[in-house]
């Protein structure tokens, strides 16, 4: 018995889940496409197989997703939204996901301690130069502030979602 790949056509062996012509893998070999207890094709969004009613692994999916790489890089991504959104969000955020996920994996945990220190040594640094603007030296602190606030977590988040350890320049290391 053979299988055809659906990416460019070619004859494979039953046994491969892999192509041998372009290394796509074989789509009954991708989890969550196919119920686990009777086979039949599944679409992504199902959470019960439509033939024998089983429970499927769609659900809890996103967690596949959802690595803790991805979840640093949210941490650092979350104080530059949580700051536009709440104002004082930018501490909020990455607070809360220290606090939900520093238990799942160390990187998560480093990670979100980093974006958290960060964006508690920049709110304080903004609030100066906000105080400083009345004597007109704030103006020049807080253009290039503003400027390192924004781009630096995505240089950081960036970093983190591909698994580097990311330390914050100029950062007061608050929680440890």
């Amino acid at each position: 018995m053979q299988w055809q790949c659906l990416h460019c056509n070619q004859n494979n062996d039953e046994s491969n889940k892999f192509c041998t012509a372009c290394g796509n893998v074989r789509e009954s070999a991708r989890p969550g496409l196919f119920c686990t207890s009777c086979g039949a094709k599944l679409e992504w969004s199902s959470a019960f197989c439509s033939n024998c009613g089983t429970k499927t692994a769609r659900l809890g999916a996103t967690s596949q997703y959802l690595t803790p790489q991805n979840w640093a890089a949210i941490a650092h991504l979350s104080g530059g939204f949580g700051g536009v959104v709440l104002g004082v969000g930018c501490v909020l955020f990455p607070l809360l996901i220290w606090i939900f996920k520093r238990s799942d994996d160390p990187f998560i945990d480093h990670q979100a301690k980093e974006a958290l220190n960060f964006q508690i040594t920049m709110l304080i640094f903004l609030i100066i130069s906000v105080l400083l603007c009345y004597i007109i030296i704030g103006v020049f602190l807080l253009i290039p502030l503003v400027i390192f606030m924004f781009v630096t977590p995505i240089i950081a988040a960036i970093r983190a979602s591909r698994g580097i350890e990311y330390r914050y320049p100029f950062c007061i290391r608050f929680v440890s």
